[in-house]
């Protein structure tokens, strides 16, 4: 469910780069800038996750996004690049890349 749920993130993550071209800027406030472009999907955000690349400790059970602001044409390797993650209480983490991809690394 919640790769699922980071593929969705990444679609409305392009949709809404689409839409401020050619300006490949991410969003800052990722909650906010997504929430048009998810429609009616199950995306559950927590209060914090605007703020999560403020949160050192990845003690949390909820998304976490990074390289907000930046323009995504500056990112080096986009195969590579982490956008948001998800860490699970299991110890799981599923990472949602900037090329769309995800990933599930079991702990």
């Amino acid at each position: 469910v919640i790769e699922s749920q980071l593929k969705q993130i990444g679609l409305a993550m392009h949709c809404y780069l689409d839409d401020r071209a050619p300006d490949d800027r991410l969003p800052t406030e990722w909650v906010r800038d997504l929430l048009p472009y998810l429609g009616n999907s199950r995306v559950t955000f927590l209060v914090d996750d605007d703020k999560s690349e403020d949160r050192a400790k990845p003690d949390y059970t909820s998304f976490r996004f990074f390289h907000g602001g930046e323009k995504l044409s500056a990112l080096k390797n986009l195969q590579e690049t982490v956008i948001a993650e998800y860490r699970h209480s299991s110890g799981a983490v599923i990472k949602l890349y900037a090329d769309g991809r995800t990933d599930v690394a079991e702990k």
